[in-house]
């Protein structure tokens, strides 16, 4: 007995079905939509994952494509499409954000006991530079005689043996001195940096196109999502650091991009420095 074939009755091409149309936009927006046919010809109209497409699908991106076989040589194709391009149209996922503490942990010098003139916190003048001198050569002076010379000029004690062309100035001043007594006990039991907590901001938003990026290193109020009066403390000054950007959607069709602010007190960030 001959072997049964299947007879196809109606057009051969690719027709859309009801089920055709789903969109769903979610943390992934997606469109689906389903034909049928021959299974040949399902198999034929298959398009490669990242294909971009073209009139009533321009502006969308193929994430997935699928055949189904149906009995009697027929075939359902199933293609899933993610809005992507500059022709997009589509809404983007909403931007969001992190806020986290940091550890910033600056020069112990830099505390608020040794620049109470600038930093508002007290009656005791800043540290001169001075100051700073005789206690770094206490500590980092080639030889003990260079050390116990620094010392000694904390002290108000100087000794010009062996230094007559050039002899050193004690220090006479009282509150220079107790800032540099100070400090050299701080340095002496190694404690080189103090905690001081600031915050690490960083908030993400996505785009079809490719977005012009900074490479940070200026001061920079942050101003993206969460960003409200309560939010951060009144005293805060922000660093904004290089962007980031990753490809999330297929074939370069959408990006994130992730902008990253450090904040700490009024004036932790040198103005001089990041402009």
């Amino acid at each position: 007995m001959a072997a049964q074939v299947p007879r196809w009755t109606g057009t051969l091409s690719l027709t859309e079905t009801p089920e055709s149309g789903i969109i769903v936009i979610g943390e992934r927006t997606t469109l689906t939509r389903v034909f049928e046919g021959t299974y040949a010809n399902c198999r034929a109209g298959m398009l490669a994952r990242g294909t971009f497409g073209t009139g009533s699908m321009l502006g969308w991106v193929v994430a997935s494509c699928k055949v189904d076989s149906i009995k009697g040589a027929r075939g359902k194709l199933t293609i899933t499409w993610e809005p992507g391009g500059a022709s997009a149209t589509m809404p983007l996922p909403c931007p969001d954000f992190n806020l986290e503490g940091q550890d910033l942990y600056p020069r112990i010098e830099r505390h608020q006991m040794f620049n109470q003139t600038s930093t508002g916190t007290g009656s005791m003048p800043d540290i001169t530079i001075e100051t700073m001198l005789a206690v770094n050569a206490v500590v980092r002076a080639s030889t003990g005689w260079a050390r116990n010379l620094a010392l000694a000029v904390i002290n108000a004690t100087p000794s010009t043996a062996g230094a007559a062309a050039n002899p050193p100035t004690a220090l006479t001043d009282a509150d220079q001195q107790t800032m540099a007594l100070n400090l050299l006990d701080k340095l002496r039991k190694g404690e080189e940096t103090y905690y001081l907590a600031g915050f690490k901001y960083t908030w993400w938003y996505f785009s079809y196109t490719l977005p012009i990026l900074s490479d940070g290193g200026i001061i920079e109020t942050p101003s993206g999502p969460g960003v409200v009066a309560t939010a951060f403390p009144a005293d805060q000054s922000w660093l904004r650091l290089a962007d980031n950007m990753i490809p999330v959607g297929v074939n370069g069709s959408m990006f994130k991009i992730t902008l990253t602010y450090l904040g700490g007190p009024q004036g932790h960030w040198d103005s001089d420095i990041y402009s």
